[in-house]
């Protein structure tokens, strides 16, 4: 049986040494009190909300999150760690905190017994690579920077 587990860390943005905004946050203790960007339904937004202080503010994409971030409308953003390096590499002014907020795993479990249903499951992701959609999806979320729709229903 294969084994899919997926580490995923939540990483905080910020300025780099050339951003309109002098850079205030240098740690994970340096965001108290702090204005943090966060894209909304996501972890980064559950976990921002038991940072004391913290000034939340929503968007419904990230790449408009670190263009608050950009523009110094907010301190940081709290964004998972494949958005971040993919902002961080588009934009020279935009760095990824070097400790991660968090860490979470995620994986698809089937039972040992149920070797059809993970038949079904392999056949369904290869399915979904060959026809372009997984592609689409990393596109649209991550190269993109949720520019685009993903993928029709």
């Amino acid at each position: 049986m294969k084994k899919i587990i997926m580490l995923l860390m939540v990483c905080v943005l910020i300025l780099g040494g050339c951003g309109k905004k002098k850079n205030t946050v240098h740690s994970l203790d340096d965001l108290k009190n702090k204005s943090i960007g966060v894209q909304m339904k996501t972890t980064g937004d559950i976990y921002v909300s038991d940072i004391e202080g913290a000034q939340i503010k929503r968007f419904n994409k990230g790449l408009d999150a670190v263009k608050a971030l950009r523009k110094g409308v907010v301190d940081a953003v709290m964004i998972d760690d494949a958005p971040a390096k993919v902002f961080a590499e588009r934009f020279d002014d935009v760095e990824i905190l070097s400790e991660p907020y968090a860490e979470e795993e995620y994986g698809i479990a089937v039972n040992k017994d149920e070797r059809e249903l993970l038949g079904q499951i392999d056949q369904a992701l290869q399915e979904l690579k060959d026809d372009g959609t997984l592609g689409k999806i990393v596109k649209a979320w991550l190269q993109d920077g949720e520019t685009q729709t993903a993928y029709e229903t």
